[in-house]
């Protein structure tokens, strides 16, 4: 059982990249780094295409989208935040906000 089965209802493409990081995690831990980064560059994607509140800045390649102030104010905004990174926070704000299940991020 993957520790990211709960996105895989409401969020196949996220779940389809983080349970390949998982699964690569104890084979080729470079290519599980990848996959993390893959899984994370869908969400913040997903993210600003479905949040009418998060403004699309001047790029969209990933550094940007995580920089962007709409996104950091999201992030900080968020009650999921305690002791998580930003990224993380604006992801599971906006996740919940366009799910009919609560989200809740695994603990660190």
């Amino acid at each position: 059982m993957s520790n990211f089965a709960f996105l895989a209802a409401e969020f196949p493409s996220v779940h389809e990249a983080a349970v390949e990081a998982e699964r690569q995690a104890g084979v080729s831990p470079t290519a599980a780094a990848f996959f993390v980064g893959k899984a994370v560059e869908v969400a913040v994607k997903w993210a600003f295409r479905t949040d009418p509140g998060l403004k699309l800045p001047y790029q969209d390649n990933i550094s940007a989208l995580l920089h962007e102030p709409s996104f950091r104010k999201a992030a900080r905004r968020s009650g999921v935040c305690r002791g998580a990174t930003s990224t993380r926070c604006a992801i599971a704000r906006c996740m919940r906000k366009r799910s009919s299940a609560p989200v809740t991020l695994p603990a660190r």
